[in-house]
């Protein structure tokens, strides 16, 4: 095909996008026309709706599932690559949800893992122990102040057993010392991304936001609750996925009975929980996740005006994996789905920021993300697959302490699912306690 050729196929794409852009924006304005306020509809979601209606209309090939709080970027890809601009390859579109990029995260997961833990141990236990020494000596100090003289009359097995006491009273005292061990360490920026997170080829962690101080560093525990109100909310997004044993509109064997029994469990352990249960992707009693985000984001703008006390928002997901994975490990002998920890970071390689979806908590969720994992890495070293950076904002900008957890995938059971609440709500618990 000579240039002339290439010229003309060209105009006759252009001729053929141009025509179903005009189906797509008759269609926006019907949508519009339904909207007391159509100036407050912002762009991106304009957009999104244009796409949705033109989809069975025209240019269905443009039109991908949701990756994210808007469409727009999507489809604007798509349909650079429809005219030739860019190869797919450069655009690199995703669907986060169903096709997670399973053998990235085992690629990315850095190998020296093991080798960090170990010295987390020692770390750990020498801390421990110098702590025990220190005390141990301010109370023998304290006999000899008070006393003029210590007592001579211990046995070796009474001051074994002391030792042991002021060893275990450290330990309960000081247990973020211990899974934040390798503070001193001072990992790299390289070695962070390495070793806890994986990257998704559509957007690049910008390594201000990287550091051990900035993620390892923050307190993230909570204040009291005040008469009983609110700390927790729990959400899900994606309120039907499900596992290989699900029942059929039975919701307590899909992922919101997974939320329901990690609200028993941080319940039970002194906070205060909702529960949100609302179905976000269901639209005439059909999956729809292409406004998910969207009337998500709408719901939990109305909880936290009606209950400021809330201090933690957590999405719960399931993910999703080719047929021949299962996300699964044993844990204090229990078959128990793993966890990924999923932060958003409004950049796109392809468009640079994403200002329409800014998050000013970014450096926040990624320390409440980093310090969930490393808890998961010291108590329970096989639960936590990594943490997942992509490039939209998934609803996290609402609070500093937002997080999106992904519980296995459709290959598990809903008992392996249920079963990795146990430590998710022990390393909550932890991390919100100080640890």
């Amino acid at each position: 095909m000579d240039e002339q050729d290439k010229k003309a196929e060209r105009m006759i794409k252009l001729t053929i996008f141009l025509c179903g852009l005009l189906v797509l924006v008759k269609a926006g304005q019907a949508v519009l026309s339904g909207y007391e306020k159509p100036e407050e509809f912002w762009l991106h979601e304009t957009m999104a709706s244009m796409a949705l209606w033109g989809k069975e209309l025209y240019l269905p090939a443009l039109v991908t599932e949701e990756t994210g709080d808007s469409q727009t970027e999507v489809w604007l890809e798509k349909a650079a690559v429809f005219l030739g601009w860019k190869t797919e390859q450069e655009t690199r579109v995703y669907v986060e949800d169903e096709y997670t990029r399973q053998e990235l995260i085992e690629a990315g997961r850095g190998g020296s893992l093991s080798e960090i833990r170990k010295e987390n141990d020692m770390a750990a236990s020498e801390k421990y122990e110098e702590k025990a020494r220190e005390t141990e000596e301010e109370e023998e100090q304290s006999k000899v102040n008070i006393s003029g003289t210590q007592d001579p009359v211990q046995t070796e097995s009474q001051i074994t057993e002391a030792k042991s006491s002021t060893t275990e009273k450290t330990v309960q005292q000081y247990p973020r010392v211990a899974a934040l061990a390798s503070e001193e360490k001072k990992m790299s920026t390289e070695e962070l991304l390495r070793t806890y997170f994986v990257v998704d080829p559509v957007t690049e962690a910008d390594t201000s936001l990287i550091s051990f101080e900035k993620l390892a560093g923050p307190d993230l525990s909570l204040s009291a609750s005040e008469n009983g109100k609110l700390q927790i909310l729990i959400y899900h997004t994606h309120s039907q996925e499900s596992f290989c044993d699900s029942v059929k509109n039975d919701t307590d064997t899909t992922i919101v009975g997974v939320g329901t029994y990690l609200s028993q469990l941080l319940e039970e352990k002194g906070y205060e929980v909702l529960h949100l249960t609302d179905t976000f992707d269901l639209t005439g009693g059909k999956i729809d996740r292409s406004q998910a985000y969207t009337n998500a984001r709408k719901k939990l703008k109305e909880i936290l005006a009606e209950n400021p006390s809330i201090q933690v928002i957590l999405d719960i997901h399931r993910d999703g994996v080719p047929e021949n994975k299962r996300l699964v490990t044993e844990i204090d002998g229990r078959p128990t789905a793993q966890l990924m920890f999923f932060n958003g970071l409004s950049y796109k390689k392809s468009v640079g920021e994403l200002s329409g979806l800014s998050n000013p908590y970014i450096q926040e969720n990624l320390a409440f993300s980093f310090q969930a994992e490393y808890l998961c890495d010291y108590y329970y070293p096989s639960l936590s697959r990594c943490i997942y950076l992509k490039a939209y904002r998934y609803n996290l900008d609402l609070l500093p302490r937002s997080m999106l957890v992904e519980v296995g995938a459709q290959t598990n059971t809903v008992e392996e699912a249920r079963n990795a609440m146990i430590p998710l709500a022990d390393v909550l618990h932890k991390l919100l306690q100080g640890a």
